[in-house]
C-alpha cells in the first residue's frame, strides 16, 4: 500500500509505504532494479502524482547588496594599503596625527592612529578604517577604489 505520490526534481516519484504499522518513505522509478519498486511507481501513475514544484528562485541581489558584499571582503595589509595610498598622501594621513582637526575627540584621535599605526590587515567595513576613510574626506567610492588597488598589490 503506498500514498502521498509526488513528482520529484529527478523525474522519479517520492511516496510513502506502508511496512507493518508505519509508513516509510521511499522514491519510485520505472527503472528500479527490483520488480517491487517498478510496482510502486506504475501504482504511483494510477493514483495521479502530485507535480514537482521547484523551490522559489531567490532574487537577484540589487546593486546595493552586491557593493555591502563586495566591501565585506575587502581586506588587505596595512603594506597594501600604503602602497596604494601612495607616498605623497600616505604622508598627509600621518600628518593627521601630528595636526589634527580641534573638533576631533581624543577618542576619534585614538582610533585614527590605532588605524594607522597599529592594524595589520585593513578591513573596508570596520569601524576604525570607516573614521580613517572620513578624516581622509575620501567619498565611498574612492576608498572602495583604494581597496580594489590595494588588494592587487
Amino acid at each position: 500500500m503506498i500514498r502521498n505520490p509526488k513528482y520529484n526534481e529527478f523525474g522519479s516519484i517520492d511516496l510513502e509505504v506502508k511496512i507493518g504499522d508505519e509508513w516509510v518513505p521511499f522514491t519510485a522509478s520505472p527503472n528500479d532494479t527490483e520488480k517491487t519498486g517498478q510496482d510502486f511507481y506504475a501504482e504511483a501513475l494510477e493514483m495521479g502524482p502530485e507535480e514537482y514544484v521547484a523551490p522559489p528562485t531567490p532574487p537577484e541581489p540589487t546593486p546595493e547588496e552586491i557593493l555591502a558584499q563586495e566591501r565585506a571582503a575587502m581586506v588587505c595589509t596595512r603594506r597594501q594599503g600604503k602602497l596604494a595610498l601612495g607616498p605623497t598622501v600616505w604622508a598627509s594621513t600621518l600628518d593627521l596625527l601630528n595636526n589634527p582637526d580641534p573638533s576631533w575627540s581624543p577618542t576619534t584621535l585614538w582610533a585614527l592612529q590605532v588605524a594607522i599605526e597599529d592594524t595589520v590587515e585593513w578591513r573596508r567595513t570596520d569601524p576604525d578604517m570607516q573614521i580613517l576613510i572620513w578624516a581622509m574626506n575620501l567619498t565611498d567610492e574612492q576608498a572602495d577604489n583604494l581597496f580594489r588597488l590595494a588588494m592587487t598589490l
